[in-house]
């Protein structure tokens, strides 16, 4: 009675275990491909979302005892918003940065825009902000500055 595998079948076997870790192989190194470029999104995404709730807070503290086209300025590029301690704030876009200013100071809030828009509508007293990243994710958000 004989013992133990012959070299062809050792072989054989050597053969199909390497095809099928090559295989897994494959798809793994394209399943790990995918997840940095949805996470790339959605970190900025999160970002942008922080960067509007800044925004929202400098509105918030914006000096009401002043009319409105006072206590806030809207440019093409920026948005300044004074407050009610007599300082100012501004979010600044440039290039593909969004920043903000307080007191010649800049910090950066979040980056990679391809497109940012300021929309005031004065019937309403509506303030819109909208941020696109430059794949394509966007954030919105307006606010009421009615007293």
């Amino acid at each position: 009675m004989r013992h133990g595998l012959t070299l062809l079948e050792v072989l054989l076997s050597m053969t199909l275990l390497s095809a099928m870790a090559i295989v897994l192989a494959g798809t793994v190194r394209s399943a790990t491909g995918i997840l940095p470029d949805a996470a790339v999104p959605l970190a900025w995404q999160t970002a942008a979302e922080a960067a509007v709730r800044e925004v929202g807070r400098n509105l918030e503290s914006r000096d009401r005892g002043t009319r409105l086209d006072r206590s806030v300025v809207i440019e093409s590029q920026s948005l300044t918003v004074f407050r009610a301690d007599r300082t100012s704030v501004s979010v600044e876009f440039d290039g593909d940065t969004l920043s903000r200013v307080i007191d010649g100071r800049k910090r950066m809030l979040i980056g990679e825009i391809s497109s940012l828009s300021w929309t005031f509508d004065p019937n309403s007293d509506h303030l819109r902000v909208d941020i696109v990243h430059s794949e394509g994710a966007s954030v919105s958000k307006t606010w009421s500055l009615a007293p």
